[in-house]
């Protein structure tokens, strides 16, 4: 039996993935489904900005949604 008393908290993800996607829609459906398979899910919304924070975080998986981007 669990105690209520005593909350139980989520498990540290330990796989990370990188989002890059400039709609927000697609964005947050993507960074729900992520963060809901245990994964830790910064997002940026262009590319740049994608590539700098997979250079100071190196992800494990990136997905990169290029619709709406010349």
């Amino acid at each position: 039996m669990i105690d209520p008393s005593h909350p139980v908290s989520p498990p540290v993800p330990s796989q990370r993935a990188l989002v890059v996607a400039r709609r927000g829609r697609a964005r947050s459906a993507l960074l729900r489904a992520l963060r809901s398979a245990g994964f830790a899910v910064p997002a940026a919304d262009d590319p740049h900005a994608g590539i700098a924070r997979f250079v100071e975080r190196p992800a494990d998986v990136v997905i990169v949604s290029v619709e709406g981007w010349t």
